[in-house]
């Protein structure tokens, strides 16, 4: 522990519950703003005391202030993870530039010239940052990133990530940063879920905590007070949303659900007749158990994604196409959330169309809607080809989520404030503004078997990867590319490529 020639006090910059008068609001605002503002020195490690590391200590009888966490700093560490000899760590100040061994951070001196740090005294150019050396060996990503970051299971800290292990999980990017370890030290710590081959940075993992990482830190702003009355707004959407078994469409339209939906639905979107596949329904079960239907299920790699939102659909009960797969006119992958059939056919003054009505189109056949003629969404601006809402006069279109966009949300981010959706103007907004392809998928449900006549056998309509090789048309490459692939041969082709035949 840490020893001062003066008494000193501990001082906690947050106050979590106030109780006050209205008359004393004004006063309590003043004084949530002046802790939230405050920013001093550590005169042990060198490093800013704000608002976010919460507790510190003071001394009133000299200019002396030190984070809590620094002051019970132990001064020698044994047994270190981090140090395979096993020599003890003795606790440092240091007034050069120096190399953290775990996170390989360059440390330069703050204002006060020095860092604190831990180094092994048998090998003097083992150096161990502060905050490195007392990561938890498992984490909660939302807890460390103050929600910013979300995953369903604890994060393990993993002492190194071998060559031969990012290869085998196809060099994966950090899930936070999007930045790749493939150049990185086989010795680099970082967090990790294996079962969901979910990796991260140590500094992206423990991003909002950390006072060397608190890059999502905004000065200032700290907590907010409630700027309005749940009263008057009963359906407000809370995002982010808990997972991806919940939706847009599901929050609008799951109240309106009735108590007994029809066991057999004749929807304008599909020519044949649809079938409510439902836990208490017999004729279900048998449907399930003769088409080997499963539930959406990232987890065992099963993807059942319905044809009117592209969403998940991860519980029953849910209207599946009655064909089946030895049947001629096979589309046994139609799917569709019992909500989405509940779709109104029009919207009405949609902020980002308010001219024209815009009519629900969802009976474009599928022959029609494989072959590439996807649009563009006026208001995500990615391609989709699930249901639409569309005004022929001015030829626009915007996919099923984006037409039930709320005017206001909240969200974990900004908590206590409401969130107002502003329209960006077209030219502001180019179509797929992201440097790679896959966001463009985002709204696209591959899968199914086709005929096209180009190619004599069926085919499927596939999102393209490296083995696929080459498109038998133009000869480029079918990598992150939609695409048709022979279910009997090797024959592959763009979807593009496909669409300039004289006949399509």
């Amino acid at each position: 522990m840490f020893n001062h020639q003066h008494p000193m006090n501990l001082i906690d910059l947050q106050i979590d519950d106030l109780t006050y008068e209205d008359e004393e609001e004004d006063d309590v605002k003043q004084e949530i703003a002046a802790k939230q503002e405050f920013r001093c020195r550590c005169n042990r490690c060198g490093e800013e005391i704000n608002w976010y590391h919460r507790y510190y200590y003071n001394c009133n009888q000299c200019i002396y202030s030190i984070h809590k966490f620094c002051a019970q700093l132990p001064a020698t560490l044994e047994h270190h993870p981090s140090h395979v000899v096993d020599h003890p760590l003795i606790l440092f100040q240091r007034e050069e530039d120096w190399q953290c061994y775990i996170c390989e951070t360059y440390h330069e001196p703050e204002e006060l010239g020095y860092w604190i740090f831990y180094q092994c005294t048998t090998c003097p150019t083992f150096f161990l940052h502060r905050d490195c050396a007392f990561l938890p060996r498992k984490l909660k990503i939302q807890g460390a990133t103050d929600g910013f970051f979300s995953h369903t299971h604890p994060l393990t800290l993993a002492y190194s990530f071998p060559t031969a292990d990012r290869e085998a999980k196809h060099n994966p990017t950090c899930r936070v940063c999007d930045k790749s370890f493939l150049y990185e030290n086989e010795n680099l710590w970082i967090y990790k879920c294996e079962d969901c081959r979910y990796y991260t940075h140590l500094d992206c993992a423990t991003a909002r905590d950390e006072p060397f990482m608190s890059i999502f830190s905004t000065p200032g702003l700290g907590k907010t007070i409630k700027n309005f009355d749940d009263a008057d707004y009963p359906d407000l959407l809370y995002c982010p949303l808990p997972d991806q078994t919940d939706s847009l469409l599901k929050h609008i339209f799951f109240k309106q659900m009735p108590s007994s939906p029809n066991k057999t639905l004749h929807h304008k979107s599909h020519p044949h007749p649809l079938i409510l596949v439902d836990h208490d329904d017999t004729k279900s079960k048998a449907l399930i158990s003769a088409c080997d239907l499963l539930i959406h299920n990232p987890m065992k790699k099963i993807e059942l994604l319905c044809n009117g939102c592209l969403r998940p659909i991860t519980h029953m009960p849910f209207y599946k196409c009655t064909t089946t797969p030895n049947q001629e006119e096979c589309c046994d992958d139609f799917v569709l959330h019992e909500w989405c059939t509940r779709l109104p056919n029009q919207v009405l003054d949609h902020p980002a169309h308010p001219q024209h009505p815009l009519l629900l189109l969802s009976n474009a056949s599928q022959h029609h809607k494989v072959l590439g003629v996807f649009f563009w969404c006026g208001v995500c601006r990615l391609r989709c080809n699930g249901f639409v809402y569309s005004c022929v006069e001015c030829d626009y279109h915007i996919d099923v989520n984006c037409a039930f966009m709320p005017d206001k949300i909240l969200h974990d981010a900004h908590p206590n404030h409401l969130i107002n959706w502003r329209v960006q103007s077209r030219r502001a907004a180019p179509r797929a503004p992201y440097p790679l392809p896959i966001p463009e998928f985002l709204n696209i449900k591959f899968g199914g078997i086709h005929n096209i006549e180009v190619h004599p056998h069926p085919v499927s309509f596939d999102q393209g990867i490296e083995r696929d090789g080459h498109c038998h048309r133009c000869w480029s490459s079918l990598w992150y590319m939609m695409i048709f692939k022979c279910l009997q041969c090797k024959y592959v082709i763009h979807i593009e490529c496909c669409k300039s035949f004289k006949n399509w």
